[in-house]
Formats: C-alpha cells, structure tokens, sequence
C-alpha cells in the first residue's frame, strides 16, 4: 500500500517445487488498512518452447476500495507500463543467463 508501513501474517498455502508457490497474507497491522484484508498472491512457472514463463497474480478481498476503481486500477496493472524494474523478473533472467 504505497509507502506505508504494516505488519501482516504470511503463510505459504501452496507449494510445488520448481511450479507453484502460493502465499496468503492477512491480518494486516498498520496505517489505512482493515485488518480484515487478505491478499493472495499466485506465482506460477510454466516452460513454453525452451523458455520458463512466470506469472504472478494478487487478489486483494476486503481491501475498502470504491468499486468505481477497481476497474480502473485492473486496467492500470494490465495494460500501464512499470515505473521500476521487475525484480522478480530480472532476478529470473540473470539466473538464467548464469546458467
């Protein structure tokens, strides 16, 4: 949540090595945030054609959005261009560069 500081509880919920990792954070403690906020997140790796595909999804439930923005805000992490670099991304690319 931008450059807020908080606490939560995270739980791997799923894990298939070299596959699947799924994590479950709740019980946020902090500035702005319902501590009944949970966020999933899915990251998956699939091999296409030699080449290893990550992709990670965020659901957010109970995150006191306006649900006039939540469209907005799919949109914007769909089809906006990064700010920054991925991490998870380039830390993919560099070990398979090293290898």
């Amino acid at each position: 949540w931008g450059h807020r500081q908080l606490q939560c509880l995270s739980v791997a919920t799923k894990i298939e090595v070299g596959r699947l990792l799924e994590l479950r954070h709740s019980s946020f403690v902090g500035t702005g945030v319902g501590a009944d906020m949970e966020v999933r997140e899915r990251i998956t790796i699939e091999e296409q054609d030699h080449r290893s595909i990550v992709t990670k999804n965020v659901m957010v439930k109970n995150h006191r959005l306006p649900w006039v923005l939540v469209p907005l805000i799919w949109f914007i992490s769909r089809f906006g261009k990064p700010v920054k670099e991925d991490s998870l991304k380039s830390m993919c690319e560099s070990k398979t560069a090293g290898s």
